[in-house]
């Protein structure tokens, strides 16, 4: 049961990685055709990251929905890169409560 619950789970963050790896992909097919703001841009990139890396790889419950709920808060996701080093992630740079989510959802 929790084989099928890891396989289930690691395939859905799969999923959601791909779809966002096709919105990507397709923000970048013609010069100029704009249909993503550059905000977007760049969760979409953190959020792919992240969910590619440690989502997927190790797929986590609870931690996944916390980190994917940041597309949910008037801010958006976190847009600081899936490495979130430390000066691109503080307040100054990222306000809002995305980044906190993404924070606490890996810690969780």
């Amino acid at each position: 049961m929790i084989g099928r619950m890891y396989l289930v789970t690691s395939l859905l963050f799969f999923a959601l990685g791909g779809v966002m790896a096709l919105l990507m992909r397709a923000e970048l097919a013609r010069p100029g055709m704009q249909f993503l703001a550059p905000e977007q841009y760049n969760q979409l990139v953190t959020m792919h990251g992240t969910v590619m890396l440690l989502l997927y790889a190790t797929p986590i419950l609870f931690g996944g929905l916390i980190v994917m709920s940041g597309f949910l808060t008037p801010g958006g996701a976190a847009d600081f890169g899936w490495y979130a080093y430390a000066p691109l992630s503080g307040p100054t740079f990222a306000p809002g409560t995305g980044p906190d989510l993404w924070f606490a959802g890996l810690i969780v």
